[in-house]
C-alpha cells in the first residue's frame, strides 16, 4: 500500500486510459449498432406478427384510401414504422425489467449469504477498496463481498444506485491462511473494480451486447466473446495500473495452477513451455477453445500481462 497511496488518481487514470485494450471501443460502438437493428427487426417481427397489417389496410379502405390512392403507401410506411417502433421499444422494456429482477436477484444473494468488507471484517482488503477508490475518482464506493462457493472467481455486478464485488472466500484463504498474501487477493480484486471503472458491468453497457447476441451466427459465435475478451484484458490492465505492477504473475498462476500451486509456479517458465513444439492441429484446438470464451485463455491472457510495452493482448 505504500506505493500506491503517493500516486495521484490523475496519473493512475491516465495510465489506465493509456493502455485500455483498443478494440474494446470499437466493438461496443458496432454492438451498439447491430443492437439498434436488432430492435427494429424486433418491432417489426411483433408487427407482423401481430395481425395489425391487414386491420390497417382494413381501416384505410373504410376511409375510401385504397392501394390505387397516392397517399395508400405513404399512410401505411409512416403507421407501420410508428407501430414496429413501439413494438421494438416494447421488447426493451421486456429486456430491461427482465434483467433488473435478474440483478436484483444476484444482489440479494450476497446480503443473504456473503460477508461485507469493512473497516472490522477485513480491514486489510477494506484498505485497499479505499484506495481504488480513491485513485479511479469513483463517486461511490463499490461494496465488497465475501461468500464461500468452493471455486476461484471473482466477480463485479451493478444494481440501480450502486457496483458491488463479489470475492470468493477461496481467493481470500490466500491472504490469511495460505501464504499472507493480500497483494494477489487485491489485484484480483482490482481487476472487479476495472469492469466497475469501465462501466462493463452496468445493464446500458450490457444491454447491447445482449442484443447482439440474436443476430444470427455472427453474433453469438464472434461479436459477443470478441467482445468480451477485449474487456477483460481491459480491466486486467486497471489491476496493473491501481498495483503499480506488482503480483501480476501471481495472479495469472492463481488462475493456472490454484490457490496452494501459484506461489512455487515460474510464470517464465509456463509461457516458454505452453506455446512451444506444437503442430497445426494442436494450434488450431487451442484456437476453436479461445473463440468459445468468454475470457482470454491464460497463455494469452499471462502474455499480454507480462508484456512491458501493455499492448492490446490477442483477441483471436
Amino acid at each position: 500500500m505504500s506505493e500506491s497511496t503517493v500516486r495521484t488518481p490523475e496519473a493512475v487514470q491516465a495510465e489506465i486510459k493509456k493502455t485500455r485494450h483498443k478494440a474494446e471501443l470499437p466493438l461496443y460502438a458496432i454492438s451498439i449498432i447491430l443492437g439498434v437493428i436488432a430492435v427494429v427487426i424486433a418491432g417489426i417481427y411483433v408487427f407482423q406478427d401481430s395481425g395489425l397489417l391487414d386491420s390497417l389496410k382494413g381501416v384505410l379502405q373504410e376511409n375510401n384510401i385504397t392501394e390505387a390512392s397516392p397517399e395508400f403507401n405513404q399512410v401505411l410506411l409512416v403507421v407501420i414504422g410508428f407501430i414496429s417502433l413501439i413494438g421494438g421499444i416494447g421488447c426493451l422494456l421486456y429486456f430491461i425489467i427482465a434483467n433488473l429482477i435478474g440483478y436484483y436477484q444476484l444482489y440479494s444473494k450476497e446480503l443473504s449469504y456473503s460477508v461485507r468488507v469493512s473497516e472490522k471484517n477485513f480491514p486489510e482488503l477494506y484498505a485497499y477498496v479505499k484506495e481504488f477508490t480513491r485513485l479511479l475518482g469513483l463517486k461511490k464506493e463499490p461494496e465488497v463481498y465475501i461468500q464461500s462457493t468452493g471455486v476461484i472467481n471473482a466477480c463485479a455486478c451493478w444494481v440501480p444506485g450502486k457496483y458491488y464485488v463479489r470475492i470468493n472466500a477461496e481467493v481470500l484463504d490466500l491472504a490469511y491462511l495460505e501464504h499472507k498474501d493480500i497483494d494477489t487477493v487485491a489485484f484480483v480484486m482490482a481487476h472487479e473494480f476495472g469492469h466497475i471503472y469501465f462501466h462493463h458491468v452496468h445493464m446500458l453497457y450490457k444491454i447491447w451486447t445482449a442484443f447482439i447476441g440474436f443476430v444470427p451466427v455472427f453474433g453469438p459465435s464472434f461479436m459477443v466473446p470478441i467482445y468480451t475478451r477485449a474487456k477483460e484484458y481491459s480491466a486486467d490492465r486497471v489491476a496493473q495500473a491501481l498495483m503499480n505492477g506488482k503480483n501480476k504473475e501471481e495472479c495469472m498462476m492463481l488462475l493456472a495452477t490454484g490457490r496452494h500451486l501459484y506461489k512455487y509456479t515460474s510464470v517464465e517458465d509456463y509461457l516458454k513451455v505452453i506455446n512451444k513444439d506444437h503442430n497445426f492441429i494442436e494450434r488450431f484446438a487451442r484456437f476453436v477453445v479461445n473463440m468459445l470464451a468468454s475470457h482470454p485463455i491464460t497463455p494469452f491472457r499471462t502474455a499480454a500481462m507480462m508484456d512491458e510495452s501493455k499492448k492490446s493482448g490477442r483477441l483471436i
